[in-house]
């Protein structure tokens, strides 16, 4: 398995697998941590995914699993009905 971070800090990933510096919104410094990557686990990005597809398929990516969500990280303007959500519970 390997995973990357913006700022991988030592201790925050398991042990056992590659951990590369790479930041999604510049695509073209990605290319490296994708060499020898059969499948990729992809979050959204309000920037936009498609940069950081074309370069893991240009580095032989077979498949790419885009990711998303909406919750505390990423609370939503308005719901479909008009209103303003709830705010999430913080503990």
């Amino acid at each position: 398995m390997c995973v990357s971070a913006r700022r991988p800090e030592p201790g925050r990933f398991p042990d056992g697998g590659g951990v590369f510096a790479a930041d999604p919104t510049v695509p073209a410094g990605l290319g490296p941590g994708f060499e020898g990557v059969g499948q990729v686990f992809l979050y959204a990005n309000h920037d936009g995914v498609d940069g950081v597809i074309e370069t893991a398929r240009a580095a032989g990516v077979d498949r790419i699993v885009l990711l998303s969500c909406t919750g505390p990280l990423h609370r939503p303007r308005r719901s479909m009905s008009g209103t303003s959500p709830p705010s999430p519970v913080r503990h």
